[in-house]
């Protein structure tokens, strides 16, 4: 995780699977900092121009914070899908193999419960 050596409390999409772009040095990606968006709100992927094209992603949070993807551009959990949480350090090369490749639509942080701590 390059990217993410040294900072905490960010995730980076990817368009494709294993991290690039069809093998190519073109890779596109998007990198969110939870502290510079709300904890407890959803956020749109549409706004930030990455609708429903997320394939695999790396993250890194500090304890405590969890983040959830969902298939609907409002979080409508009725409506569409929602995929684990995530926390602590991961990858997940292919969300094809979790039945959640591009259908990603939003998110949103949380933290547990009984977790203190400063944005």
């Amino acid at each position: 995780m390059d990217f993410l050596q040294g900072s905490w409390d960010q995730m980076r999409l990817y368009e494709d699977r294993e991290f690039n772009h069809h093998g190519t040095k073109d890779k596109r990606y998007l990198v969110i900092n939870l502290g510079q968006y709300a904890m407890g709100e959803i956020h749109s992927l549409h706004e930030e121009g990455f609708k429903d094209c997320l394939s695999s992603i790396e993250y890194r949070f500090s304890k405590g914070r969890v983040v959830t993807l969902y298939e609907e551009h409002d979080g409508d959990i009725e409506g569409g899908k929602r995929y684990k949480e995530l926390e602590g350090e991961g990858r997940i090369e292919d969300l094809r193999n979790h039945g959640f490749e591009n259908c990603a639509s939003a998110w949103k942080w949380t933290k547990r419960s009984g977790e203190i701590f400063d944005i």
